[in-house]
């Protein structure tokens, strides 16, 4: 039996999304731990006057990528070839000759392109996540040797289920329907019916990667796919860069919003068990996974969907824990960037929540950003709290549910690789240290997002100290002058 880099030797591999978050991890793994794979392509558009290898020759000077050039030098320059093209068009956008030569040329297809934003307009959504989709899976019925098809969808694709299991269900309406009606709707109509056009699902994200999956679905018995569902996605656990991350998400955007002493209210129920999914691991996996169908032989199996819910089921910790846990370690990475001390109230109660934010959001916001129009300076902190609410106001169907999220088939990938492929590919979080994690992420995150060094950590403690001060010292202050009006009143 082939290896996973004997499988992958002289293989060429098209990537979508190669741009974001997860295509550059699955990118970089197999640049590193397949250094034989033959070539990968990448289609990405141009953008913001930048031409597409540009975007890529850009994204290249990551610190993602330090450990591949160190360890196999020119492996990066020479075994990606850009495509200037567009996922969400037909046939990529690409010229007949150059979409030729990638159907005669890949054989094994990772479509992670998506749009991830839960308020995204929903003609957007759906051009992206479903359109996309579409235009990617046409590309591999055409493709010449295709050996697997992989799409990343995502473990809440089916949220209006409390229990998930690893098999794809009934589609809450058919895709083809949904983009007509989209199709003949104008935008701002769009925009009022949306919420009951999306029912039950709770935001255009979750409701276009439904009905992504039903796109690939109807492709069954033709070729071979795999459906990959990562739940959170956060920062790397190990891999090239432990604690990589690009984005604001999972406990590394929950710190930094205390931390910063933004977010002093949290609408979310405390005994919630998000289900976040370190990037390398659902990487991992999802390159095990695609070892797996490709090298299949068994007709039956290989026309078979494989369905895996990329979650960490039973090593979850409760919205609580990890609050405490992202407290107790803002002690020891503080950042200079602070506004107020960080505390944090929580609850599941929307009107309290709302409530509570007007006095400790809103209030202080107002004040500070009168003081600053006063001083002919633009308001800073407002659009800032505005920005919050929303996005708590569109993570509450999430922050106060519960799911259970079946993972036989995503933990059973473990059992098939082999000794030689161990060391590198192997993906048990089951005894990884928690708190050990969270640190790591704290401390890269406070680098990667926020561009503080581990140099201004003393100052940035002494400000804390500073302000926990200042805190206290007004909360007592406003206490005595509470308690003598009330005294006054009283006698």
């Amino acid at each position: 039996m082939a290896t996973i880099t004997e499988y992958f030797a002289g293989k060429k591999v098209l990537v979508t999304g190669a741009t974001g978050f997860m295509g550059k991890v699955l990118i970089e793994k197999l640049l590193r731990s397949c250094p034989d794979v033959g070539l990968i392509y990448v289609i990405i558009r141009d953008k913001k006057g930048q031409s597409a290898q540009e975007r890529w020759d850009n994204l290249t000077k990551l610190e993602l990528f330090n450990k591949l050039k160190e360890e196999i030098p020119g492996n990066l320059e020479k075994k990606v070839k850009v495509l200037n093209g567009d996922i969400f068009t037909e046939k990529f956008g690409l010229s007949k000759e150059s979409y030729e030569d990638l159907k005669t040329s890949v054989s094994i297809v990772y479509h992670v392109a998506a749009t991830v934003k839960f308020n995204e307009p929903i003609e957007i959504a759906m051009r992206t996540n479903v359109g996309g989709t579409r235009t990617a899976i046409n590309f591999a019925l055409e493709v010449k040797n295709l050996e697997v098809f992989v799409h990343v969808s995502t473990a809440y694709s089916n949220c209006n289920m409390s229990e998930v299991e690893e098999k794809v269900y009934p589609p809450i309406m058919d895709w083809r329907q949904a983009m007509n009606i989209i199709k003949d709707t104008d935008p701002s109509t769009l925009k009022i019916i949306t919420k009951k056009f999306i029912s039950p699902m709770p935001n255009t994200y979750v409701f276009s990667k439904h009905l992504a999956e039903q796109v690939v679905n109807e492709t069954k018995g033709k070729i071979p796919i795999v459906i990959f569902r990562p739940s959170i996605v956060i920062s790397s656990w190990k891999g090239a860069y432990p604690g990589w991350i690009d984005n604001a998400n999972g406990p590394t955007g929950m710190f930094i919003g205390m931390a910063k002493g933004v977010v002093r209210v949290q609408l979310a129920d405390e005994d919630a068990t998000p289900d976040y999914m370190p990037v390398d691991v659902a990487i991992n996996a999802l390159i095990i996974a695609s070892w797996k169908k490709g090298r299949t032989h068994n007709l039956k199996e290989k026309l078979t969907v494989s369905i895996y819910n990329s979650c960490t089921g039973s090593k979850n910790i409760t919205l609580k824990e990890l609050r405490e846990l992202c407290l107790g370690l803002q002690d020891k990475f503080p950042i200079m960037q602070v506004l107020w001390y960080p505390r944090v109230q929580v609850t599941k109660n929307e009107s309290v929540y709302r409530i509570a934010s007007f006095f400790k959001h809103f209030l202080p916001a107002l004040t500070i950003d009168t003081i600053l129009m006063v001083l002919k300076k633009p308001p800073l902190l407002l659009p800032i709290q505005k920005k919050v609410m929303n996005a708590t106001l569109a993570l509450k169907y999430f922050t106060l549910r519960k799911w259970t999220f079946h993972n036989d088939n995503f933990t059973s990938l473990l059992k098939e690789i082999t000794p030689e492929d161990y060391e590198a590919f192997d993906f048990n979080y089951e005894n990884g240290d928690v708190e050990e994690f969270l640190r790591v992420c704290i401390e890269k995150g406070r680098h990667l997002l926020l561009n503080e060094t581990t140099q201004n950590i003393e100052m940035a403690k002494r400000k804390h100290f500073w302000l926990y001060f200042l805190d206290v010292s007004l909360k007592i202050v406003f206490a005595l002058g509470l308690t003598y009006i009330l005294y006054s009143w009283c006698f």
